[in-house]
């Protein structure tokens, strides 16, 4: 054990470094799962098209259809909704969010929530009976939500004829100029595959006003006759990437990029690099990291790996959506559309329709980490993940010093909900590692307390900073 001070008076900190313990206790690879939506509990026959909201002070909204009498796509079928404020570990109770005509058959659907990040509103997209677009606002992270406004209108500006629509179903993003982003499908026939596009509304007033821009061409490729239910993600060099469930001519997916934030969009080009063998459903795609910000480049996505509605899987890019390497099964058994969303702390969130015998039995939240998903461990004291412990790693701990209910991107590297000496101890270790040397590296004590106290300003407790 080796015992080093910083600073005198009131300002001192003594860390006793206990260097086993410390290599020993950082934060390993995390799962778990939870029920939000059971089928035939909360008075609804059925859940289906789970989405997700998280809010810039991490509320965690998830949204669902809920079908009063059948699984039909059409009925009386409401927007319900549930609430976490602690990432996810528990849940408030059900509440309807919007419904109409109590018993009508009133189809409220398509929940496509887009968080702005600069305002801290939540806006929720959905259709009413597929033919009308509606938007509903909160201002209090979906503790209440204002009247919708009917935005149908907006619509009719895309180059489509078309006679049936409906937003999302999937959440929208914002861009970083501050663009929001919601994606949207139409139909011209319903059940005539290659009568559907794809397309996305946009707003640049954040979400007072929508736009829309142009449908996705679908005559560059002649296996893709029609797209429709679509996510979109932003890639490293300011581009959008939309992915699309491909419905007419070959099913699968396919994937367009806009370069004017979504007003255009590249012909539907087949996208065959997450499962070829992909059935026709709504998958996910999200923004995990970026190197802008000091980690690398990731993005996650969500679809069932086998060829049919089972088996979904979470996959990894770190090429911006060129290659998925990394992939790991969520559920083994029947499961269909799902949702990715990624919280402050890194915690990956996936919202998605499960069962034992038929998909549609529940709607399951999973919660886990990178480590989990890729099955390596991360590199102790690398609070940024830049894959080297360094002076910004310990900037993000001095920052955090004391604060509870922390995560490991606050510099709480042991997973107990704090940055204390323990997590300084962690630091002190590796630092100026990198993760291909951390399994060559053997700590020396001596070594460590060396850099510990060359560390400026590693922290500094004073009751009046």
């Amino acid at each position: 054990m080796q015992f080093v001070s910083f600073g005198g008076g009131r300002a001192c900190v003594t860390l006793a470094i206990v260097f086993a313990w410390a290599t020993a206790s950082v934060a390993a690879p995390r799962f778990q799962q939870t029920d939000l939506f059971v089928s035939g509990q909360g008075g609804y026959y059925m859940y289906r098209i789970p989405t997700l909201a998280v809010m810039p002070g991490g509320t965690i909204v998830a949204i669902a259809e809920g079908r009063k009498t059948s699984a039909s796509d059409s009925g009386d079928i409401d927007l319900v909704m549930r609430r976490s404020t602690d990432g996810g570990e528990t849940w408030s109770d059900l509440e309807v969010l919007y419904e109409e005509g109590e018993t009508a058959p009133i189809t409220i659907g398509n929940p496509t929530p887009v968080v702005d990040q600069t305002t801290g509103a939540l806006h929720v997209l959905f259709s009413r009976n597929n033919a009308r677009l509606f938007v509903t606002s909160s201002s209090d992270n979906g503790v209440t939500f204002s009247a919708p406004t009917e935005i149908t209108s907006v619509a009719e500006g895309f180059n489509f004829d078309w006679t049936r629509l409906g937003s999302g179903p999937t959440a929208g993003i914002q861009m970083t100029s501050g663009r929001l982003i919601a994606p949207i499908w139409l139909n011209e026939t319903i059940g005539v595959p290659d009568t559907y596009r794809s397309g996305a509304l946009v707003s640049d007033d954040h979400g007072q006003t929508w736009q829309a821009g142009q449908v996705v061409p679908v005559n560059a490729d002649p296996t893709i006759l029609g797209t429709n239910e679509c996510a979109a993600v932003q890639l490293a060099d300011g581009s959008l990437l939309l992915t699309e469930r491909a419905n007419g001519g070959t099913p699968g997916r396919a994937r367009s990029t806009s370069t004017d934030g979504g007003s255009t969009w590249t012909p539907a080009a087949r996208d065959s690099g997450i499962n070829p063998q992909m059935t026709t459903v709504k998958t996910s795609i999200a923004r995990y990291s970026l190197a802008s910000e000091g980690s690398k480049n990731r993005i996650l996505y969500s679809a069932p790996g086998a060829t049919d509605r089972s088996h979904v899987t979470v996959w990894l890019s770190e090429d911006e959506a060129a290659t998925w390497p990394t992939h790991r099964e969520i559920h083994s058994g029947p499961s269909g559309y799902s949702e990715l969303a990624v919280t402050a702390g890194k915690t990956i969130l996936l919202a998605y329709e499960s069962g034992d015998s038929d998909y549609r039995e529940r709607i399951t939240l999973a919660r886990f980490n990178l480590e989990w998903l890729a099955g390596e461990p991360a590199l102790p004291g690398d609070a940024n993940e830049d894959d080297v412990v360094d002076a910004e790693d310990a900037a993000v701990l001095s920052a955090h010093w004391g604060q509870t209910n922390a995560t490991w991107a606050m510099g709480d590297f042991n997973d107990d909900g704090r940055v204390d000496v323990a997590d300084a101890s962690i630091l002190a270790v590796h630092w100026q590692q990198s993760l291909a040397e951390q399994a060559l590296a053997v700590p020396e004590p001596a070594g460590a307390v060396i850099v510990l106290t060359g560390l400026p300003l590693l922290i500094w407790m004073a009751a009046g900073r």
